[in-house]
Parts: structure tokens; C-alpha cells; sequence
């Protein structure tokens, strides 16, 4: 079966309250795998389906914009047939619902050393995400998986965020009380349960409800007082008190007693991480607020650049050093890192080269490419004249000035752009990538440095991460 001439679908992978999901193939990227979300509204009036695509097109940008290794990428949405399509990264793997079945099967459960290593990979996801404002809100063992690479960590699936979309629109036309729930019983929390309200620590909730199942192969209905609805878990397992102590803050029914940041609970994990195993810990993002609580502090931490070495810090912005830092910025989070530069520059004023640089690298979720872009950066800025400008009659304006020259919102496209060529431009866009190719051109459109048609195809290639879908828009762009 073909879905939107493009997408055919393989075999059912799951079924929900909320619709269907396909593993598919993607005919227009050589067959590349993907997973396919269908949702099927039992209200499809005109103002219902109009509200859905209103809807998708509001939460898309958000879900394009998290780019982390632990977390499917989202490529696409549609709407064909009445039905709206979410298009996602295929993982291929086990979930730890599947596991721990495995492991019952055996008369096992997971260990404590297993579950702690477990919360040492979710955890900086968990923190990623609440940093940008996003709460995942179905937290459980059927969302969390195992990709079947080696010395793969967990991934995070099957965000909630795009089932309380779908929920809002079952509810259109209807009374409020109708709309669907938003979680699973058992595992989401009583703020989530009673009124549908979720904060960070609503997800540290469920985290903590789905260490429990792992780590005593039980129903969270079977480790709750059925009178008292309090939690009566101590006598299913033996584990550490530490450990106990954070599960049970965790899982505390008032949310401002809880956990309140991922890293809060990494910090108190510390004394039960064997010290062989504590880089392992170490995904978040180093300029976050959460890192900074669990860091060694300042005196104790190797310096990474030594202070004859370091840039001038008297030398000011280019916009070929702007650019440039924009490329590498790219390779490692893809078309975001137009959007990150602009905020980075626009927020902060006469930034050096080497706090640009540093500002940008707190940027980049994996630790390993966040060190390899300072020292690249670094290292060039040495290197490379056309990098520095370290005269004294720069304006101290300029990093102002070049964060509006990057990307200001409400900038008119260049003169020189009939609407038949940005009408294909965005066509191929959506054929190569899906609807959210037109976020990108919109984003290119807005910079204000009148560019030629041919630059901004080659602007939009640069934007396009996969090469083949790179290849596919420029061909496209250059037929007859």
C-alpha cells in the first residue's frame, strides 16, 4: 500500500487509542526505512481537519527542532485521506517492555546496577528536553528502546506532545470531558491524571515508575496500596538506599516535592556510579544549569586550553568567521544551527570569536562533537587572517549588527524572486524532505543580504543534512 504516493507501508508495528503505526519504505529516498504514524480524528468535519492541520503545523517546527542521538528524528507530516501522518526516524530495536518480557520469561528482572546505568543514559535526554520546554508525557517501558547497535544507549520514543495535539482535536465540536487521556494509567502522575497537567518532573514520574517495573518485573497497580493509592514497593526488591531514597522523592504525588530537574537526580546517583562508569554520565549539555550542579567545580576541572594558547580577546567578529562557525555548526545539528546563531548573537552582544565559540559548543547536545567544534574552531581561528579583525575602530555594535544580518523575522524576500521560482523552490523542497521544507526556505527567506536564485538553491542544499535529499532538490531545481 501506498500512502501520499511516496511512503509504502511494510507491516503494522503498533496499534493505540490514537491510531496506527507502520514501518514503511520511502520511495523517493532510494527506500529508505521510516515509521509511519497514522491518526485517524473521529471528528474529520471541514473545521476539525482544518484545526488538525493548524495544529501539526505548529507542533512540527518543535519536533524538527530536537536533534539529539537518543531521540528519533522527525522527518515529515501530512494529511491524505481524511488522516494525518507523522513521518519519523526508524529505530531499529527492542523496547524495555520487550525486555524485561524476556527477562520474566527467565524469572529475572533488571539489577540495580543495570537500572542506575539506565537512568545514567535517560536522564541527560530527559534534561535536553526540558531545557528546550518539552516534556515527553508517556513515559513507560513501551517508550523507551534498545537499538540493536552495540554499545547503543536507550532511545526515547512515542512522544506524548503529539498525542495531546491529536487529543485536541478529537476534542473540536465536542464537550471537554470527551477528550481522550493523555499517558498511561499507572505510570503518569496525579497532576497528569487529574488535569491533564504535565511539568518536567511529571516525566521524572514516570521515569521513576518505570525503573520500579524494571527493577521488580511488576505492574506499577501491583506495587501501589489499592486503599491508599501510596506506593508499596520496598518489599518487592532489595536495592541500595540511596536508590530508594531517590525513587521515592521521584515518585512523590505533589509535584513541587519531586525532582524538579533531571540532573538534580544524576547529582544524587553519584555515591551508587562505580568511578569507572562516571563518564558515562555526561551527555548534557555542559553550559546548562543542570551540568553545572553536578561538575566537578571550577578549580577541579583540567583546563582544555591553556592561556598562552588562547585567542586574543580583544579580537571581534567577521562575518567570514560568522559564516564559517554557521558550516560547522550544521554538520553537527543540522539546519537548526541558523536559528541557534541568531539567538546566540542576538542575545549577546559583542561577543568575542572565542565566546561565540563556547556559546555555540553549549549548544551541541553530544559532548564528543561539542569538543571537536571548539577545537576546530579554535584551532582556525589561530590559523586563518581572514578569521580575526583585532582592529581598535571596530564597532563594538558589530556582533549586533551581524546576528540581524544572519536571520530577522519580518524581512520581505529579495526583489529578485518571482513567485513561480519560490513556488517550485518549495515544491522540490516538500518532495525531497516533506512539509517542513517550507520552515527552511521561510527561514532563508527572511535574511535580509539579497542573494540570486542560484544562491539560494545552493543556501537550501546546505540546509538539507542527508545528502541524497540534498542531491534530490538540486537536480530537481536544475531540470529543464
Amino acid at each position: 500500500m501506498l500512502i501520499n504516493n511516496r511512503y509504502q507501508i511494510q507491516k503494522l508495528l503498533g496499534r493505540g487509542g490514537f491510531g496506527q503505526t507502520y514501518l514503511a519504505y520511502d520511495t523517493h529516498c532510494f527506500n529508505h526505512p521510516c515509521v509511519l504514524k497514522e491518526f485517524a480524528p473521529a471528528n474529520r468535519t471541514q473545521y476539525a481537519m482544518q484545526k488538525a492541520r493548524e495544529l501539526f503545523e505548529r507542533e512540527a517546527r518543535v519536533l524538527y527542532e530536537i536533534d539529539h542521538p537518543q531521540i528519533p528524528k522527525f522527518l515529515a507530516w501530512f494529511v491524505a485521506q481524511e488522516r494525518l501522518f507523522l513521518v519519523q526516524e526508524y529505530i531499529a530495536g527492542e523496547t524495555y517492555a520487550q525486555l524485561l518480557r524476556e527477562r520474566q520469561s527467565q524469572r529475572q528482572a533488571f539489577s540495580e546496577a543495570e537500572v542506575i546505568q539506565w537512568f545514567q543514559d535517560l536522564l541527560p535526554v530527559l534534561e535536553y528536553l526540558h531545557q528546550r520546554q518539552i516534556v515527553h508525557r508517556d513515559i513507560s517501558p513501551d517508550n523507551v528502546m534498545r537499538p540493536d547497535a552495540s554499545n547503543s544507549r536507550p532511545v526515547l520514543i512515542d512522544f506524548g506532545l503529539v498525542k495531546q495535539t491529536i487529543n485536541r482535536i478529537y476534542a473540536y465540536g465536542k464537550a471537554s470531558d470527551t477528550a481522550s487521556f493523555v499517558g498511561k494509567f499507572g505510570y503518569a502522575p496525579p497532576e497528569q491524571l487529574r488535569m491533564g497537567q504535565c511539568f518536567p518532573s511529571s516525566d521524572l514520574y514516570a521515569l521513576g515508575v518505570t525503573a520500579l517495573v524494571l527493577l521488580t518485573g511488576q505492574e506499577p497497580q501491583l506495587l501501589m496500596d489499592q486503599e491508599t493509592l501510596e506506593w508499596r514497593w520496598q518489599d518487592s526488591v532489595k536495592i541500595s538506599t540511596t536508590l530508594a531514597r531517590i525513587l521515592e522523592r521521584m515518585l512523590h504525588d505533589k509535584p513541587k516535592a519531586r525532582y524538579q530537574s533531571a540532573a538534580e537526580i544524576l547529582a544524587d546517583l553519584r555515591p551508587v556510579i562505580p568511578s569507572a562508569q562516571l563518564p558515562r554520565s555526561s551527555p548534557l549539555p555542559p553550559n546548562s544549569s543542570a551540568a553545572a550542579r553536578y561538575s566537578p567545580t571550577a578549580s577541579q576541572q583540567p583546563a582544555t586550553t591553556h592561556p598562552a594558547n588562547r585567542p586574543p580577546t580583544s579580537t571581534t567578529l567577521t562575518s567570514a568567521f560568522i559564516h564559517h562557525c554557521q558550516q560547522e555548526l550544521s554538520r553537527r545539528i543540522g539546519p537548526i544551527a541558523t536559528f541557534v546563531l541568531e539567538q546566540v548573537l542576538t542575545q549577546s552582544a559583542n561577543l568575542t570569536p572565542a565566546e561565540l565559540i563556547e556559546s555555540l559548543a553549549t549548544e551541541i547536545p553530544d559532548l564528543a562533537q561539542a569538543e571537536e567544534f571548539r577545537a576546530s574552531l579554535t584551532s582556525e581561528l589561530w590559523s586563518s587572517p581572514q578569521f580575526s579583525q583585532s582592529s581598535s575602530n571596530a564597532s563594538k555594535n558589530h556582533s549586533k549588527n551581524l546576528a540581524s544580518s544572519v536571520s530577522l523575522p519580518g524581512t520581505k524576500p529579495p526583489i529578485n524572486f518571482s513567485s513561480d521560482f519560490l513556488e517550485r523552490c518549495q515544491q522540490a523542497l516538500v518532495q525531497c524532505i516533506g512539509p517542513v521544507g517550507t520552515l527552511i526556505l521561510d527561514d532563508l527567506l527572511m535574511q535580509q543580504t539579497p542573494i540570486s536564485p542560484e544562491e539560494l538553491v545552493e543556501a537550501i542544499v546546505n540546509e538539507i543534512t542527508d545528502p541524497q535529499q540534498a542531491r534530490m532538490f538540486w537536480q530537481l531545481m536544475h531540470q529543464p
